[in-house]
């Protein structure tokens, strides 16, 4: 069992496979697919040959008093995108318990909204998630840290 673990917790572990795991992650737990997120992240992870504990991790990322907003965010953009303009909601009346049948009727909202929500979080979340790891890694093998230049 312990050698299991710490197999799952080296596998494909360079800062650029953990971050982009993390990073699918987060994607994934922005999704609408509540429920199978746990599922759809394994299935990808193995797909893409990514850091299963990393990407869990990043589909556990988004908590549930997030998870309004998230959705709020993701059901917007979309209304924005199909119909051009926003819609007259607040972020309380899209909560996944008050509202499961108004979800349903915005679903495809929700879905447009997330690939660029959830997008764009993803991404932000790569950048970061590898300069930290770069950081650490540069910093926990006894080299100095060096201030990032810019230019």
């Amino acid at each position: 069992m312990r050698q299991q673990w710490i197999r799952l917790l080296q596998e494909h572990s360079s800062p650029g496979r953990l971050a982009a795991a993390v990073a699918v992650g987060i994607f994934i737990g922005c999704s609408p697919f509540y429920g199978l997120q746990f599922w759809i992240g394994v299935a990808v992870a193995i797909l893409l040959r990514l850091n299963k504990l990393a990407l869990f991790l990043g589909t556990q990322a988004i908590i549930p008093p997030l998870v309004p907003v998230i959705i709020f965010c993701n059901v917007q953009i979309g209304a924005f995108i199909h119909q051009g303009r926003f819609l007259a909601l607040s972020v309380g009346e899209l909560s996944l318990e008050q509202a499961p049948s108004m979800l349903g009727a915005l679903f495809l909202n929700w879905l447009t909204g997330w690939l660029l929500v959830g997008g764009a979080i993803a991404l932000a979340t790569y950048a970061i998630t590898l300069k930290l790891l770069r950081r650490h890694r540069r910093t926990g093998q006894g080299q100095p840290e060096q201030p990032d230049q810019v230019g």
